[in-house]
Parts: structure tokens; C-alpha cells; sequence
């Protein structure tokens, strides 16, 4: 059997280094309200089959139902991932079930991760050089909030590994022609339905993607489109079912009965603001990369128009859907979670910023940012800054200015610096909070009185340790609790596998550091001449030029020779070959490249 291909080598290293960063950096426990109850569902499912809550503690944050059983009101998607990882942990698990949560916490990072291959290979598949490929993708991966939202028991993470497989395989179905692959898209977008109904306004634009290629033989555009809505419904379907088992309802999710909560809808206007620009929940302070986004966005919608607009209306549905809610802000938590779910979509323009003056030394400094604010993130618990300022639980409602005036970015530098100053207080006899006492894995509970958290929270040690599992769970006492597992052995093998994984991912971008090695001509040989050409974009040499719409296909191919195509070649290095600089194998100079088959789109290639 034929070992994986460049492609594949270069995916799996990737992975494995992303997926151990991850998991290393990972609390290793239940950090929120939210996840608890997801947990509880997920272990009601492996012990009894029932997706119910049976943790007392718990109950009161349910829904009871006439025959006296209680149910969360969230979907079953977020309770079904981790249901591998619970089930393995209850193998060895003692009566305390701390192997399981930990290994539910874990759900996350390992899915999250799944972002980085699926980056890769959708930059390839555009024609992106692979030194260029990886380089970007791990940018992505380390230096915007796709970190942090990976080491959390929060959803959004797993929302947006299914919005960029969606616009992923959508986006293919069109360049292959492919009705299969539509299906797989819209597959992948109703999914999202099983986690939250509200992403059905974000399918359509999701399905904007299997428009790009025009026709496919009998594959058409709106066909293609049908296909992936159809298929997206299944999710629908999935959701209507799992009500009518809960509540016997099928169109009550009964996420918005619970009691207590603000209105939901908030000032889309103040949404949009604080989302943007506020220190408090600005995404360009969370993930300033996005800056680079935006001025690379024109020469991305010039290269393959349908795909930039399917980036462009999804950014529109979902960014506007949130900012008109009252919780637009995810608290509590650390920076903008709800535009998580955009961000992988928003790094498909990185690789085309065009040759700007310091383009280079802008790259590292907003990366070089980027990363130092994903790793303040991972660095302590985020309810320390929420606590130490007695904030309430629904404390932003009717308080707009707040994350302009306040911080969670900016406070962690002093949380930081006091730690180190302080340590653990002395009085700090308890590990953590939460409702059971001698449980590490379980979620923070709040104080009887907000007024008095500043004066209660040296009581305990989870607020002053580091927040990643393998340098706190060293300090706590095997006597008096149950460690998940060994954590310096389990932390040396996630170590060795990431280094494994970095390794794999040095040789192939060494290997495929320009258009003549193997991945270079593996993505060139899938690529017209002109997309061959752009995948030497890394090196400056392909002017950008215009693409080619479907309408203007006969219209080009009986066209006079233009003039301008005998412009000199572009300029290379001393020594180089054109050839390679293009793309192209040596053998193939000067003999004129064919499409080869339904996979090269004249609509969106540059092979005029």
C-alpha cells in the first residue's frame, strides 16, 4: 500500500505539531458553566443512553420535562465529539470521574487542530506556493484566537472547523464538478444546525461557495448549490428530532426560556463597534492578522472572485447576526469567541498581499503580536479578571461603554506581573471553587456574593497557577486528590509527537520550497499556467492579471493574439529558471500547458 503523498506528509506533520501544542496549553479541566453541562449529557449518554442531566448540582441549570427527567438546552453535537473521549476515559476512571472530564477538556484541541491540515491543503488547492502554504497556516494557527478557543470547553472552535470544511468541499465540488462533494459541503454545514439553530442563516452563504467553475458537464452552478442546501437541511431534520425527544416539541430547542437572562437582542450598532475596535473584544486587538485581511482581500477577490464572496457574505450573515445580540461579547471568556468561527475563512486572503512597502517586517510584527496575545490567553484563568472587579454575572447588559473602558488584554500583563511578585497566597488551602471541593476537573463556581470575590479568591490556588494542565496538575497532592493521569510522562509523549509532527513539517517545507520540488509540482500539474505561475507568489516574480470569467470563454479563445502577452518574462533571480519560478517542470519549457480535465476552472485560472 502507497505511503501518503507530499500533501498528505505535509498535513500530518502539521497536525500532530498543532494538535500537541494544543493539547499541551489545554486548562485540562472544565472551564465553564457551559461545558459542565455539555459534559453531563455526555456522560448521562455513555452510562445510560439518555442525553439527560442527573448531576444535582446541575439540575437547576436544566430543563425539567413532564416525566420528571432534566435536559440542557443545547444541542447534541457539542456532547457527541467528546463522547469518544469520555467512554475511553471510563475504562480506568475512579469514582471522582476526573480521567473523564480531562479527556473531555481535550475534545476541543484535537478537533480545533483539524483547522490547521484543512488550511493547508485549501492553499494548495488555490495555487499557493507550499513554503507559503505552511508559513500562513501556522500564522493562523498561533498568532490569532483560533489558540485560545481551541483550549477551552466552549463550541466555537468546532463551529469553525465545519464553516471552512463546508466552504472547503464546496468550493471543490465546483472546480471537479462534483455533486458528491456538494453533499459533503452541505453535510458539514448542517452540522452546525445540531449545534445551534441559528446558523441556518449562515448556510445560504456558506453554499455561495459550489457556485465557483460554472458548468461541469452535467454539474451545474445551481445544481451544484441545491445539492449542498439540500444535504444542509439533514441538519435541520437532525435538530427537529432531538427537540421531539427532549420536549416532545420539534421546534422548541428551549434555549431561550431560560429564566433570568437579558433580552437577547442587543445595539447591532454597539455590537459592531465593540467587536471591532474595542481593547475589551476587539478582534483587531485579539487577532491582528485580520488586518492583513483586509488589505489583501482586493487582490484575493481578483484572483478567484465566487470564493472572496463567499468569504464576504458569510463575514456579513454571521458578523451582523452577532453584533445584534446583547451577548455579542461571549462572557465570560477570553476576547471575541463568536467571531472564532469566521476567522479560518478570513485567513484564505493572507497568502495574496500584494508587494506592499514592508510588507515583510508588517507580516512579522502583527504575527510576532499576535502570538504574544495568544499566549497571555493561555497563561492564567480568564474569571480572575471578572472576579477581581466584582463583576456580575450578567454585568455588560445596558453597559456599552465597558469594553472600551475595560480590559481583559490589557489587566492580564498586571495579573501576570502580581502573580509572579506574590505566588500562591498562604491562604489558598483549596484548589479550586468549585461546588464539590475536592474535584479538580470540575467547573468554577461563583461566589455567594460577587461584592466579596476580591476578598474570597486567595482561598484558592486555581487563580494564581498557570492555566495549562501540565504545570498545575504537578502541584497538586496525589494524596488528597485524583490526578487525571501521570502529567509529566503524558506531557513528554504529546511533546515527542508534536516534535515528531514539527519535524515532518521542516523536512516537506524544505523539501517543497519552491514550484520545482515534488509538492510544487504536484500542486502545478493540478493548475493551469496561470495559477502554476501564482504559485511562485511568495517570491514577488508573477505580476497579478485579471481572471477570466465563464461568458468570456469563447469570446477569449477566438480572439486575435494580444499583443501584450509577448511582454518580457517576469524577472528572476541569477542563475534561476524560469520554468521553475512559474511553477512548471524544466521539461515542460516552452510547450504550451493544456487543461486537463474538469478540474481547472476557466472562470476563476489565469491561463489566458
Amino acid at each position: 500500500m502507497p505511503g501518503p503523498g507530499p500533501r498528505g506528509r505535509a498535513a500530518l506533520g502539521l497536525y500532530l505539531l498543532v494538535a500537541s501544542a494544543y493539547l499541551l496549553t489545554s486548562p485540562g479541566r472544565i472551564d465553564s458553566i457551559d461545558g459542565q453541562l455539555r459534559y453531563e449529557v455526555t456522560h448521562s449518554l455513555v452510562e445510560t443512553g439518555r442525553p439527560t442531566i442527573r448531576d444535582p448540582v446541575l439540575q437547576r441549570f436544566g430543563i425539567r420535562t413532564s416525566d420528571g427527567a432534566v435536559y440542557a438546552a443545547y444541542g447534541i453535537a457539542p456532547s457527541l465529539t467528546p463522547l469518544p473521549l469520555v467512554w475511553l476515559g471510563s475504562l480506568w476512571d475512579g469514582p471522582r470521574e476526573e480521567t473523564r472530564r480531562f479527556l473531555f477538556a481535550l475534545a476541543d484541541p484535537l478537533i480545533g487542530a483539524l483547522i490547521a491540515p484543512l488550511l493547508l491543503v485549501f492553499f494548495l488547492e488555490l495555487g499557493i506556493a507550499p513554503r507559503s502554504a505552511l508559513a500562513w497556516t501556522l500564522a493562523s494557527s498561533f498568532a490569532t484566537l483560533l489558540w485560545p478557543a481551541s483550549t477551552t470547553v466552549l463550541e466555537q472552535i468546532q463551529h469553525a472547523v465545519l464553516v471552512l470544511a463546508a466552504v472547503y468541499l464546496g468550493f471543490l465540488s465546483g472546480r471537479r464538478g462534483s455533486p458528491v462533494l456538494a453533499a459533503g459541503g452541505g453535510l458539514a454545514a448542517g452540522l452546525l444546525l445540531l449545534y445551534q439553530e441559528s446558523y441556518a442563516i449562515l448556510v445560504p452563504a456558506l453554499a455561495l461557495a459550489t457556485l465557483h467553475g460554472g458548468r461541469r458537464g452535467r454539474s451545474t452552478p445551481l445544481g451544484r448549490l441545491l445539492v449542498f442546501l439540500g444535504t444542509a437541511g439533514l441538519g435541520a431534520v437532525g435538530w427537529v428530532e432531538y427537540n421531539q425527544l427532549r420536549f416532545g416539541v420539534p421546534l422548541a430547542s428551549g434555549r431561550l426560556g431560560g429564566g433570568g437572562h437579558p433580552p437577547l437582542l442587543g445595539n447591532p450598532l454597539e455590537g459592531l463597534a465593540a467587536l471591532l475596535i474595542s481593547p475589551g473584544k476587539g478582534i483587531l486587538f485579539y487577532s491582528p492578522l485580520v488586518v492583513l485581511t483586509v488589505v489583501a482581500f482586493p487582490a484575493f477577490r481578483r484572483r478567484w472572485p465566487k470564493l472572496a464572496t463567499t468569504v464576504a457574505a458569510a463575514t456579513v450573515v454571521h458578523g451582523l447576526f452577532i453584533a445584534s445580540l446583547s451577548i455579542f461579547h461571549g462572557d465570560w471568556c477570553w476576547g471575541p469567541r463568536y467571531l472564532t468561527v469566521l476567522l479560518p475563512l478570513w485567513a484564505l486572503p493572507l497568502p495574496f498581499l500584494p508587494p506592499i512597502r514592508l510588507r515583510r517586517p508588517l507580516i512579522a510584527a502583527l504575527a510576532s503580536v499576535g502570538l504574544i496575545v495568544q499566549l497571555l490567553g493561555l497563561s492564567l484563568v480568564h474569571e480572575r479578571f471578572f472576579y477581581e472587579r466584582r463583576l456580575p454575572t450578567y454585568f455588560w447588559y445596558g453597559d456599552a461603554a465597558f469594553y472600551f473602558r475595560e480590559s481583559a488584554l490589557t489587566a492580564r500583563l498586571g495579573e501576570i506581573a502580581s502573580t509572579l511578585a506574590g505566588g500562591v497566597p498562604a491562604t489558598a488551602t483549596y484548589f479550586s471553587p468549585s461546588p464539590y471541593r475536592d474535584l479538580l476537573t470540575y467547573y468554577i463556581a461563583p461566589p455567594a456574593s460577587v461584592d466579596r470575590a476580591p476578598d474570597w479568591m486567595p482561598y484558592f490556588r486555581i487563580f494564581y497557577l498557570p492555566r495549562p494542565w501540565p504545570l498545575w496538575m504537578p502541584t497538586v497532592d496525589p494524596e488528597r486528590f485524583d490526578r487525571p493521569l501521570p502529567p509529566l510522562p503524558a506531557a513528554g509523549i504529546l511533546f515527542l509527537v508534536g516534535l515528531a509532527g514539527g519535524v515532518l513539517v521542516w523536512r516537506e517545507g524544505r523539501r517543497n520550497g519552491d514550484g520545482g520540488s515534488e509538492l510544487g509540482r504536484k500542486t502545478a500539474e493540478r493548475l493551469p499556467a496561470g495559477d502554476a505561475a501564482l504559485a511562485a507568489e511568495d517570491r514577488e516574480l508573477v505580476p497579478a492579471v485579471e481572471p477570466v470569467e465563464p461568458s468570456q470563454e469563447r469570446e477569449v479563445a477566438d480572439a486575435p493574439p494580444d499583443p501584450r502577452l509577448r511582454a518580457a518574462p517576469p524577472e528572476v533571480p541569477p542563475g534561476g529558471d524560469p520554468a521553475i519560478g512559474a511553477g512548471l517542470r524544466p521539461q515542460e519549457r516552452g510547450a504550451p500547458q493544456q487543461r486537463e480535465g474538469p478540474g481547472h476552472d476557466l472562470g476563476e485560472q489565469q491561463d489566458r
